[in-house]
């Protein structure tokens, strides 16, 4: 998913979009930190939380590449209802396995927020369907492909 979005970031900013990248695993400081488990989630969720709140004040559309597990509650979760509380236009770009059983065990905490994307971008026919199964409206973007 990093290149994904690394090239996505290229590609907008090459073709003359103002972008801004919210990394979600910006290097510890201090470097220590990586190395206990629960503090360097805690030390990442309070760096993350008040980076997303700004850069939503910045911006006017924010466009969540966000796949299953952890990741969605805690970095895509906030994400989506951060930019949504602060009137922002929102794309989800869900990516990753796992959908399926993700969506089946948590989809009464999802749904509430994948609803409110405006858009829900997924990279295959396969995703999109399941997807639906779970009354999303998906629509496929395949991945990008650097060649160079």
């Amino acid at each position: 998913m990093a290149n994904q979005t690394r090239q996505l970031f290229e590609l907008l900013t090459a073709a003359g979009a103002e972008v801004e990248l919210l990394p979600t695993n910006p290097p510890y400081r201090p470097a220590w930190v990586g190395k206990v488990s629960f503090l360097r989630a805690v030390i990442r969720l309070l760096t993350y939380i008040p980076a997303l709140w700004f850069a939503c004040g910045r911006n006017k559309v924010i466009h969540v590449m966000a796949n299953s597990g952890w990741s969605w509650h805690l970095f895509a979760a906030p994400a989506v209802l951060i930019a949504r509380l602060r009137g922002l236009r929102v794309v989800v770009n869900y990516r990753g396995g796992g959908a399926e059983t993700f969506l089946a065990g948590h989809i009464l905490t999802i749904k509430p927020v994948l609803s409110r994307a405006h858009f829900l971008a997924v990279p295959s026919g396969f995703l999109k369907e399941v997807f639906i199964r779970y009354g999303f409206k998906p629509f496929v973007v395949p991945n990008i492909v650097d060649l160079s």
